[in-house]
């Protein structure tokens, strides 16, 4: 009874300092609000819609425990009662991450204060994206939030994308995210993206009110310019003993000078945290000189960094450069995988690198030459993807190759990098060539490689749009023969002759956890129709014997449009396998398709022997290891019951 009082007591003052940072805003009355007659209601049925699923709205208010993340896209229509609508949030129990990517701002500023309103009484949310589309009217959402990050002890990631949809050019500022984050300290993860050339201010305190939050893991800024200052205060919290950083996103900072460049690199150089540095798009800039190369590369030399990861991709890293990012590396035992996807200007010279590859003292497991064929003079052809391959015939360290958007090279080319796949020398196991204009001879070529021997966990060959569905299908079947190892597959053409291959695949290999299916561009009835193949793949329910059969291994499903999301069913089966082991997922999808609602099936105890009645019982509460499995038999059932 005393634990009941306090809480209420703690809820009450939570409520209590909701209302006042809410009410402090509040300047104008709702009688003053010039209410849009022509919002319609966001469950009106009929709607062709399909970037947002409105059902979700239904399981919102149900608190479905399903429904982990809720995502409010563009074109969603705001609810008449925006408060009602906040405070659902509010109250669900289970919602993980709410993506605000239309910002609820674009209606009037009054619909944003009723909205969170009742959102900052959510106590389940872990992750929050805002899309800020008004630089200054969203500045009131840091201040009406405030409640929320103060009281819920669950949330630890912030996401904001930053862009002004006006054709205007202002000045924003950070002010209030400053004073928000000045209010708590239990922040792990921040992004920041701007999407617009305007100015903002305050970013440099931004980086400075972080200092507080002792336990951030992963900082990414995208574009967003924070000055001499903000590098200053960033080379700080990296030199504290207090630093728990271990990602850092320094994306497309295209003011990075050799000024920064020194400031950035005293604070990497005492680093011992960070596990992976994103530089990709920052330091291509004419102001950056040779200087302020080396300051950035003579970090990785340092006996105290554990780098592991290193992305330098889009930069003008240029052929005399090259071999001192190398000779860093040579002296550097942390870093594993290095990205130098889309290199700029034509300076893509792999001689370095190639006998970097072939020392000793190379201790890269992953490369990623992705996207570097734009440049006429000096693109990835065949002579590289030769060389290439030639390094690597004896290099059995390096796992992963990733050389996605690389169309210079000729089909017989990628033949000769698919023998490597045979050698047992090779260590490769992960291998990307998507979007390069792949032909059903060479998809053929790789199936023939793989079927002489593979390794591989991981194979993408996702956008190759021109393979026919023929082609997919006899990789699918030298997949399914010859490669038992993988893990993840991503390919083209979906098709009920490919859904069949994959089916039978799914049967045979119980480690694929990953499928990317990008198919040629379809309508949304032909979408529909392979989603709901899959959904019978990962759940068969027509009977409970095939229910058990079904596939209890596959995680993830890629979607070749980030705006498309998984029907809410399927979600829910791909991450009833992502939790669970095989056996229990099974268990679970048997008790919700079989066994629960106002259609339960109990005629399959009936044939039974009585003394397996509890067994069977028991397996279904999941109270005792075991895994039953309804054997079709005639007309009848009969169950065996084998240990875990």
């Amino acid at each position: 009874m005393e634990n009941d009082n306090e809480h209420d007591a703690v809820d009450n003052e939570d409520e209590g300092r909701e209302d006042n940072v809410l009410d402090e805003e509040d300047n104008l009355s709702d009688e003053d609000m010039p209410f849009d007659d022509d919002m319609s209601n966001a469950t009106d049925e009929g709607s062709d819609d399909d970037s947002f699923n409105y059902d979700d709205l239904v399981l919102l208010e149900q608190n479905d425990p399903d429904l982990l993340n809720f995502v409010i896209y563009y074109t969603f229509r705001p609810p008449d009662d925006m408060e009602a609508f906040g405070e659902s949030i509010g109250r669900n129990a289970y919602l993980k991450e709410l993506d605000e990517i239309r910002s609820i701002h674009d209606e009037a500023p009054y619909l944003g204060r009723r909205f969170f309103r009742g959102l900052v009484k959510n106590r389940s949310i872990q992750k929050l994206q805002l899309y800020c589309s008004d630089l200054q009217c969203d500045e009131l959402t840091f201040l009406y939030l405030i409640p929320f990050f103060m009281n819920n002890k669950a949330f630890e990631s912030l996401d904001i994308t930053c862009v002004n949809e006006s054709a205007v050019p202002g000045v924003g500022h950070f002010d209030s995210l400053v004073y928000a984050l000045e209010q708590f300290n239990g922040l792990k993860e921040l992004t920041m993206f701007k999407m617009i050339d305007d100015i903002i201010e305050g970013a440099d305190k931004v980086i400075q009110a972080l200092s507080s939050h002792t336990g951030l893991r992963k900082l990414h800024l995208e574009s967003v310019d924070i000055g001499i200052k903000g590098y200053t205060n960033l080379a700080a919290m990296l030199l504290s003993s207090s630093c728990s950083l271990s990602t850092l996103g320094l994306k497309d900072q295209s003011n990075i000078d050799d000024e920064i460049a020194k400031i950035l690199s005293s604070g990497l150089n005492g680093n011992g945290t960070l596990t992976e540095l994103d530089l990709s798009g920052s330091l291509g800039c004419t102001r950056l000189t040779a200087i302020g190369w080396h300051a950035i590369f003579d970090p990785l030399k340092s006996a105290t960094c554990m780098i592991n990861t290193l992305n330098l991709g889009s930069n003008n890293i240029s052929e005399t450069l090259l071999p001192f990012l190398m000779s860093a590396l040579s002296n550097n035992k942390t870093i594993k995988d290095l990205n130098l996807n889309s290199l700029e200007n034509g300076n893509f010279s792999l001689q370095a690198m190639i006998q970097f590859l072939h020392s000793p003292s190379c201790m890269l497991e992953s490369i990623s030459l992705s996207n570097n064929f734009h440049d006429s003079s000096n693109r990835f052809d065949d002579e590289k993807i030769e060389s290439l391959a030639n390094a690597l015939a004896n290099n059995c360290r390096l796992k992963k190759l990733q050389l996605h958007y690389n169309r210079s090279v000729t089909p017989a080319k990628w033949r000769t990098l698919f023998q490597l796949l045979q050698r047992l020398s090779c260590g490769l196991e992960s291998l990307d060539i998507g979007a390069n204009n792949l032909t059903d001879e060479t998809v053929e070529s790789l199936a023939s490689a793989i079927s002489n021997g593979s390794r591989l966990r991981e194979l993408n060959l996702s956008f190759n749009t021109d393979v026919s569905s023929a082609a997919w299908q006899v990789l699918t079947i030298a997949l399914r023969l010859h490669a038992p190892a993988l893990e993840m597959l991503g390919m083209c053409a979906v098709d009920n002759g490919l859904i069949a291959s994959l089916t039978h695949l799914l049967t045979v290999n119980k480690k694929l956890k990953k499928l990317r299916i990008i198919e040629r561009k379809t309508s949304g009835q032909v979408r529909n129709v392979y989603m709901a193949a899959f959904t019978r793949i990962l759940n068969d329910t027509s009977s409970i014997l095939n229910t058990y059969n079904s596939n209890h291994v596959v995680e993830e499903l890629c979607h070749e449009d980030e705006y498309y999301m998984l029907p809410t069913h399927l979600s829910s089966l791909l991450r009833i396998n992502e939790e669970n082991s095989s056996s229990q997922a099974a268990r679970i999808k048997i008790i919700k398709a079989h066994f629960s609602g106002g259609d339960i099936n109990t005629q399959v105890f009936n044939h039974m022997e009585l003394n397996v009645h509890p067994i069977a019982i028991a397996w279904m509460g999941g109270t005792k290891p075991m895994i039953c499995c309804l054997h079709s038999c005639g007309v009848c059932h009969r169950s065996v019951i084998r240990n875990a």
